[in-house]
């Protein structure tokens, strides 16, 4: 008889909570943890590294950072993509925006 009695209050306050408009917030745990490759890709005379995540097997979610010192996107995806898997290419520069490289001498 306690035991229904616990279960009928911790179910009226819930109720009494949603009815008023006061949802708890829940936060779930990542299910996906990511493996990183890096890959280092020639372009004109300079190599730039890209690191790949993979959060579960390949899906068709992709998100790609082109500028290495905008990580707010990447904050985002990580969030995001921990929970429902998929991948970030993230393009490595020494926290800079622009890769600076030559082709044939030239810049």
């Amino acid at each position: 008889m306690k035991k229904i009695l616990i279960l009928f209050i911790f179910l009226a306050q819930n109720l009494f909570s949603l009815a008023q408009g006061n949802e708890s917030l829940v936060i779930s745990q990542p299910f996906y943890v990511p493996t990183i490759e890096t890959i280092e890709h020639p372009i004109g005379d300079s190599k730039i590294k890209v690191k790949i995540y993979q959060y579960g097997e390949p899906n068709h979610i992709l998100c790609i950072n082109l500028h290495a010192n905008e990580t707010t996107s990447v904050n985002a995806a990580t969030a995001v993509l921990a929970n429902t898997g998929g991948t970030i290419v993230r393009v490595m520069n020494n926290e800079q925006r622009v890769i600076p490289f030559k082709i044939n001498g030239v810049r």
